[in-house]
């Protein structure tokens, strides 16, 4: 699952990097694996990792948020807990943030919290 999110310009990366790495406290679902013979609860939860991407000004956005895709769905391992992964890429003079997740971690409540989590951020 992705959530894409226009991240305003004075919202510091710093802000956004901050609030990945406190993720995996808030969220119980980052401190699983997930194999086909079931979940298991990690004993160091996995941090989210963050790719940088910049992309001509003049791309469709649907082009980015795909590019972004092939590029961060890959890093998406359930097997070793890495279960969410975000992007942010420069457009022009406009950054979009997406949020990758495993299907068991991301889902719709989870996806409504983490956008509010964002647009509360300082500078949003």
């Amino acid at each position: 699952m992705i959530l894409p999110l226009q991240l305003g310009a004075t919202v510091p990366i710093q802000t956004v990097e901050a609030w990945l790495k406190a993720l995996p406290e808030r969220f119980q679902a980052l401190g699983l694996a997930f194999s086909p013979a079931g979940a298991v609860m990690l004993e160091r939860r996995q941090e989210p990792i963050l790719t940088r991407q910049s992309f001509p000004a003049d791309m469709p956005r649907a082009d980015v948020l795909r590019a972004m895709a092939r590029t961060l769905a890959p890093k998406v391992e359930p097997e070793t807990g890495q279960t969410l992964v975000a992007g942010l890429a420069t457009v022009g003079t406009e950054r979009i943030l997406a949020v990758v997740g495993h299907h068991l971690t991301l889902d719709v409540l989870s996806l409504d919290i983490l956008h509010g989590d964002l647009t509360r951020l300082p500078a949003w």
